[in-house]
């Protein structure tokens, strides 16, 4: 179930710290990926601005690929 959409698989992590707690992932700017037995999830939402989908898209694209080797 991890790319159905609104399933919330992917948890912020320490986003109070950084100051911009109390936001949800809504799923629609994720990717995955799998290197052997890792599985590589990424999701992105924008917190401030309006960055457009096609750069939230593809920041979660870029992301998958900088898994642990």
């Amino acid at each position: 179930m991890e790319d159905e959409y609104g399933t919330g698989d992917v948890v912020p992590i320490d986003s109070q710290l950084l100051g911009f707690g109390g936001f949800r992932f809504t799923g629609r700017h994720y990717d995955s990926d799998t290197k052997g037995s890792t599985l590589a999830i990424a999701e992105t939402e924008p917190i401030l601005g309006r960055p457009s989908d096609e750069l939230l898209d593809g920041a979660a694209s870029v992301a998958v690929l900088f898994s642990p080797p």
